[in-house]
């Protein structure tokens, strides 16, 4: 595997309390592009989320993830349409904090007062979450989402899952991208 700062590592042959161990050092070095835009903010939590929703922004342009990302960024500066909003953004090894995860944005529905949400750059279904975003993703999780909730149940939920997600036909991020076992790994959940 390539670790960040140690270059590639034979790590697969560790226990799985082993690699976490490694891993739990290894992200104490690492901090992601941050920027706050503000995002379109619907209510707060007046409980523990029941977890996080994992949304991609499916623009279907074939420009990358980091014009993905920044497309998005921006779309929400300018207000999202009014009605939309979710915790953070997510491209590679950046994240924009749209509200804090004590509040709550609308993105699937019922599902949206109950749930943090993130939403990762992928412009097409099928194109990559990369690890870089993974990475992103899990700095969020640690250093915001779980500072905020130290109880926050380790469930991470793909929109496509969620019975409003399944009314409405979507997709995302998609089951290619086995985007929840990925971060569950980095987390060492």
């Amino acid at each position: 595997r390539m670790v960040p700062g140690f270059g590639l590592l034979d790590l697969d042959g560790l226990p799985r309390e082993s690699y976490a161990a490694f891993v739990g050092a290894t992200r104490a070095l690492y901090s992601p592009q941050v920027e706050i835009v503000r995002g379109e903010v619907s209510g707060g939590f007046r409980t523990t989320p029941q977890g996080i929703i994992l949304h991609s922004t499916r623009s279907t342009q074939l420009s990358g993830e980091i014009r993905e990302y920044e497309g998005t960024v921006g779309w929400v500066g300018r207000g999202a349409d009014g009605v939309l909003g979710w915790n953070a953004t997510i491209g590679p090894d950046r994240v924009a904090l749209h509200m804090p995860p004590t509040q709550w944005g609308w993105n699937a529905r019922e599902h949206s007062p109950r749930y943090l949400a993130l939403e990762f750059a992928q412009a097409r279904p099928g194109d990559a979450i990369s690890a870089r975003q993974v990475r992103a993703a899990a700095w969020w999780i640690e250093h915001e989402a779980l500072r905020e909730w130290p109880l926050l149940p380790h469930r991470l939920v793909e929109h496509r899952e969620l019975p409003a997600g399944v009314r409405d036909g979507k997709s995302d991020v998609g089951a290619d991208q086995q985007i929840v076992e990925r971060l569950r790994t980095r987390l060492g959940w």
